[in-house]
C-alpha cells in the first residue's frame, strides 16, 4: 500500500496529440504552448500526461493551473468536478487533490479581489462537500479517500467534517484511518479527543505487533 501510494505521488506531473504536434511543429516550448490553450484543454492535457507518466509535462502544466488559479475561480470548480469523477485516472485526481490545499496549509482559490460577494464561501461549501463524498465512499480508492481526509481537516472545522472524520476513524482500511486521525487534530475538536485518542493508540499497537512480526 505504502509503495502505491508513493508512486501515485511521483506522478505529480499535458499534452493532448493534437496540441502537443502543433507545438513540435512551431518548434514552441512546452510552457509557451500552454498558453495557447483554454483551462478545460489544459485539465484534460494534465490527464494524459499523468496517463503516459511523463513527470516533466505535468510539473509544468501544474504550475501553470497553480498561476491560472488565481485570477480565474471557474478552474477551482473544474478541479473539484474532476477529483469527483471517479472514471478519471487515479492519479490524475490525487494530483488535483494534492493542490486544493496550499504548502502553507490554506486552502487554494482565486484572488478574494476576483471573486463576486459570497462566491468565496459557496467554493469552499462546495469542496467541503465533495470532499466528505470522497472519503465516505469506500468503493473509491485508499489514496484518494486518505488525501481527502487530511484536506478536509486543513478546510474545515465544522462539527459535520468532525462527524466524517470521526466516522472514517473506524474505516477497515488503515491508510484511511490514520489520516482521518490526522484530519481530526488538524480540526482540533475536543469532543472527538476521546475516539482520536483511541484510534491512535490502536494505530500504535498494530505498529508495534507489525514491526515485531517482521524482527524489526
Amino acid at each position: 500500500m505504502k509503495t502505491q501510494w508513493l508512486l501515485l505521488l511521483l506522478f505529480v506531473f499535458f499534452f493532448s496529440y493534437c496540441h502537443l504536434a502543433t507545438a513540435e511543429e512551431k518548434n514552441l516550448p512546452l510552457t509557451e504552448a500552454l498558453l495557447t490553450m483554454d483551462d478545460q484543454d489544459v485539465l484534460k492535457a494534465l490527464e494524459q500526461a499523468v496517463t503516459e507518466n511523463k513527470t516533466d509535462r505535468v510539473f509544468a502544466i501544474v504550475t501553470e493551473i497553480r498561476k491560472r488559479w488565481k485570477t480565474n475561480p471557474a478552474i477551482g470548480d473544474m478541479v473539484l468536478e474532476e477529483i469527483d469523477n471517479k472514471t478519471k485516472n487515479e492519479a490524475y485526481r490525487l494530483i488535483l487533490l494534492n493542490e486544493l490545499v496550499t504548502p502553507q496549509g490554506a486552502m487554494r482559490m482565486a484572488e478574494k479581489r476576483l471573486m463576486a460577494p459570497g462566491q468565496q464561501d459557496d467554493y469552499q461549501k462546495k469542496m467541503v462537500k465533495m470532499l466528505a463524498a470522497r472519503l465516505e465512499d469506500t468503493s473509491d480508492s485508499s489514496a484518494i479517500r486518505g488525501e481527502t481526509a487530511i484536506n478536509l481537516g486543513v478546510v474545515d472545522k465544522s462539527t459535520n467534517t468532525v462527524r466524517v472524520l470521526a466516522q472514517a476513524l473506524k474505516d477497515t482500511d488503515d491508510e484511511v484511518s490514520s489520516r482521518a486521525a490526522f484530519g481530526l487534530k488538524l480540526v482540533g475538536d475536543k469532543e472527538a479527543a476521546p475516539d482520536l485518542l483511541a484510534r491512535l493508540k490502536e494505530l500504535r499497537i498494530t505498529l508495534i505487533n507489525n514491526q515485531t512480526l517482521s524482527g524489526g
